[in-house]
């Protein structure tokens, strides 16, 4: 039997979108010194050469039916040929064609097809028919094909040897993988184990893997496909097939990126990319890792290797005719990288370019995950005004509940820039706004925290019973919490700066005696989570609540250990000095208190 030699086509963006993948065919590479002829006389006649090629290709031996097809060229335009002898040359022909030239390979086949009729051999005409129906299979023809192999196959497994069997099978996986029938591909697939096949060489037999791994990942099964590609890598390693082991860790790290496993999808892309592949399987890996690497430290690596995926795109949009957002995507992408890279001007016209495209094709997701890149760029080169312009479309875009939570994100986001530019007033309105939708969404503890920071945004913007509300209405939220959720690392940690910022602005609010009650245990409860920085802060704030009832005296030993336990170049220092400094003045130590501000650089007041 001829076996469809194996090449590679395009390779899909998913397992699902157009799961059958040939293997690829070894790129071109200086023919090895040793004779891949041994066996062969120099005198062979051409019907030897036809069942050694024909053999050769059923294994996928290439160097092999290379060598021979050098051997059977001079008999192409013989004139005494039989019609068999015909259709055997002209479906070599179409074996050498396919993949490369679609129509040339359909009409050599067609040649051949006509020239088995005529010599009456109907094995032969039938696995022409399977691989015509194969052929139209992957060029935009699946249902036509289909029907064609699936003739065909019935045909071979009634009257065939079992290599002919075992072939139709092989070819009927692939064709119901191209019309996205996964389950009946397995099926297929499992039966060739009963045929009885001779040995088809290493390459078929990890061909049947392959198959076997796209099939598995097309019909949803990702975690049996990525063990599927793991034995094909096994095997092909064992085998010394190193392009069937760069095409199983493709596969594999297609497999692990569904399964939301980004760092094993990159190292098996890493892998895949250390073997010899050919350049259309190649360009797949890395456009593939490109897009994994873009929100990382390697950003900078597959900078060069996006903006050839978006220029892949535009071209065969253009091609194309009709618009789609795959380029947009991809500059989403590249505009990631770019910004991680260290390059955000680049990234925000790359942005820019990608935003306009998603809304051109009418999609608001993709848009919005453009724009709130591009919020942080802006924010990034200093343009604040853009910044919060983008995300105040964001929160108006994400409406309804089911969007509540990206929503009050990006409030929060908003109201964090605004309190970084000092612009107090607007940052508390961002914040309470964004607890309030948090509230929609039900997220107590992300509640607790937009309220905190709305009370110190108020307290700032010198609307201390603002301030105040801001942290009655935390306090309830804290209250909310569910109780397996109160004991978590995170919202202790929360909770002990609800203690503290609450007690900063019940002081601005004219109430220390609460604030002193509040900030107390704030730095016990700091020091549990080892946050030691944080509870310097909290004892610092407490010695300052002191101060502010008068109990200077009290406050004298615990700011003096914060400044003694302050690291020497910590920013919080000069404020620790100054507190210490006006409690020994409260305490008749005016002296003490000018050698502090002398050390520490600043005027008592």
């Amino acid at each position: 039997m001829l076996a469809a030699r194996p090449l590679v086509e395009h390779l899909p963006l998913s397992l699902a979108a157009q799961p059958a993948v040939s293997p690829p065919r070894r790129p071109d590479r200086p023919r090895p010194a040793a004779d891949p002829l041994p066996d062969v006389s120099a005198d062979a006649e051409l019907d030897e050469l036809l069942e050694l090629i024909e053999e050769a290709l059923r294994r996928d031996e290439e160097p092999r039916a290379d060598a021979l097809w050098q051997r059977i060229s001079p008999f192409l335009d013989a004139h005494w040929l039989t019609a068999l002898q015909r259709g055997r040359l002209a479906d070599l022909r179409g074996m050498r064609l396919h993949g490369d030239a679609v129509a040339e390979t359909e009409e050599a086949w067609t040649e051949a097809l006509e020239w088995y009729a005529k010599a009456g051999d109907d094995i032969r005409a039938q696995r022409i028919r399977g691989r015509l129906g194969l052929h139209r299979s992957r060029h935009g023809q699946p249902e036509e094909g289909l029907a064609q192999v699936r003739a065909s196959t019935e045909h071979l497994l009634a009257h065939g040897e079992a290599k002919d069997r075992a072939g139709a099978l092989r070819r009927l996986a692939v064709a119901l993988l191209h019309a996205q029938q996964p389950a009946e591909a397995m099926a297929e697939l499992d039966r060739i184990a009963a045929v009885g096949e001779p040995d088809p060489g290493p390459r078929v037999r990890l061909q049947v893997l392959l198959l076997r791994a796209q099939a598995l990942g097309a019909d949803g099964r990702v975690r049996e496909s990525a063990d599927a590609a793991r034995e094909l890598i096994a095997q092909a390693s064992a085998e010394d097939q190193g392009e069937l082991v760069g095409l199983g860790e493709f596969f594999l790290g297609q497999g692990l990126s569904m399964l939301d496993d980004s760092s094993g999808a990159v190292q098996a892309f890493d892998r895949a990319l250390s073997y010899e592949l050919p350049e259309p399987l190649e360009q797949e890996v890395r456009e593939r890792r490109a897009v994994l690497l873009a929100g990382t430290v390697r950003a900078r690596e597959v900078v060069d290797d996006l903006a050839a995926l978006v220029a892949r795109l535009t071209a065969e949009q253009r091609t194309g005719g009709e618009y789609d957002d795959d380029a947009d995507h991809s500059r989403f992408h590249l505009a990631v990288a770019l910004f991680n890279a260290g390059r955000p001007e680049e990234a925000a016209e790359v942005g820019e370019e990608a935003v306009y495209g998603a809304d051109r094709a009418g999609n608001q997701n993709l848009a919005d995950q453009v724009r709130h890149l591009l919020a942080a760029i802006y924010q990034r080169v200093g343009d604040t005004d853009q910044a919060l312009s983008y995300l105040d479309q964001l929160a108006v875009n994400l409406d309804g509940f089911d969007n509540a939570a990206a929503r009050a994100r990006v409030l929060e986001q908003a109201g964090e820039l605004l309190f970084d530019l000092d612009r107090d007033g607007l940052a508390a309105q961002r914040l309470g706004s964004a607890a309030s939708v948090y509230r929609v969404a039900r997220l107590p503890l992300d509640e607790l925290r937009a309220r905190r920071r709305q009370a110190v945004s108020a307290m700032y913007a010198e609307e201390p019973e603002q301030a105040r509300q801001a942290v009655e209405l935390a306090d309830a939220a804290a209250a909310a919490l569910p109780p397996g959720l109160a004991v978590e690392p995170e919202a202790r940690y929360e909770l002990a700066w609800l203690a503290l910022d609450g007690a900063r602005a019940m002081v601005a609010a004219g109430d220390p005696e609460a604030a002193l009650s509040r900030v107390r245990a704030a730095p016990d409860r700091f020091r549990e989570l080892e946050a030691f920085g944080e509870a310097f802060l909290a004892e610092l704030a407490t010695g300052e609540v002191l101060l502010t009832l008068g109990r200077a005296e009290a406050a004298e030993p615990l700011l003096r250990s914060v400044l003694n336990g302050l690291p020497r170049d910590s920013a919080t220092l000069p404020r620790a000095a100054y507190a210490l400094a006006h409690a020994l003045l409260q305490s008749d130590r005016a002296d003490e208190a000018q050698r502090l501000a002398g050390e520490y650089g600043f005027e008592l007041d």
